[in-house]
């Protein structure tokens, strides 16, 4: 759709993170708003919002028929050969429906990110099993430091567990979590733990479920790289310990956490780290 385009080639222009669709249900009136480095800006320039917004949940395979229930979901748009890929989410209330489109463009993805963990990451090569963690709050770049990471394992058997898949990459098999099927984080895990991997990637840790996997399979020898929300390191830990993880298996298992905030320094975002190493291991 030309809108889109139009809409997506301003986004990315403003550095624009997030684009917010708000449809009030009485009048089917759309306001949409984009998330900038100086906050979120009102765009006045779709004439045919409601078609984009339900053309979007349709590629992103949401139900437009459902209207109960969140839903979320993940597509790849290709224009001006390149690729660009984005995740949805819509939500509705009783006098609204908001759907917020974030942009997850894999062409942003650089390993300068982690120059102010250099060094950890330098470490990070020499260990074989162990659970690595990036937390923050949302929109902290957590999840693309997580990605980037991934960048310096090339060479080896890197198979991740998603919900939904954001980026695709050539050298990673990425598993999607589908409930509709009873394919959950411990469906997945147990999948992968036979195709003999050398890292296992888990996009979020979440639930009780995601937690106990992501300690497991560390436990087996294997090398897990996860996100999770929390605002600091120590947090990080009892965030763990709410979902149900023993202190002892934290201990165990858990190498680095890479604690992450995004300031702006001169009109432009910067990583800032927290780092907590497990001396132990």
């Amino acid at each position: 759709m030309d809108s889109f385009e139009s809409l997506i080639t301003y986004a990315l222009s403003k550095e624009v993170t997030d684009i917010h669709f708000e449809r009030k249900r009485y009048n089917n009136s759309i306001n949409i708003q984009l998330r900038t480095i100086n906050g979120l800006v009102v765009y006045e320039h779709i004439s045919d919002a409601l078609m984009l917004m339900q053309h979007l949940k349709y590629l992103a395979n949401l139900d437009v028929i459902e209207n109960e229930k969140p839903q979320s979901g993940a597509f790849t748009y290709m224009f001006d050969d390149k690729d660009y890929y984005f995740r949805l989410a819509s939500i509705f209330t009783l006098h609204q429906e908001v759907c917020v489109l974030r942009i997850l463009n894999k062409l942003h993805i650089s390993k300068r990110i982690l120059d102010p963990i250099k060094y950890e990451i330098e470490s990070l090569s020499k260990i074989k099993s162990g659970l690595v963690l990036f937390s923050g709050l949302t929109g902290s770049g957590k999840t693309t430091s997580m990605y980037t990471l991934l960048q310096y394992f090339e060479h080896y058997k890197i198979y991740s567990v998603e919900d939904p898949i954001e980026v695709h990459f050539d050298h990673v098999v990425q598993l999607n979590i589908n409930r509709k099927v009873n394919f959950g984080y411990n469906e997945a895990i147990v999948q992968i733990l036979r195709h003999d991997p050398d890292i296992i990637c888990i996009g979020e840790i979440r639930d009780h479920e995601a937690a106990t996997m992501a300690i497991r399979a560390a436990y087996t020898g294997h090398l897990v790289i996860a996100t999770i929300h929390a605002q600091n390191t120590k947090q990080t830990i009892n965030r763990l310990l709410d979902l149900g993880i023993h202190q002892n298996d934290i201990d165990a298992n858990l190498c680095y956490i890479f604690s992450q905030k995004l300031i702006v320094e001169n009109k432009l975002r910067k990583s800032v780290y927290e780092v907590y190493q497990n001396k132990l291991l």
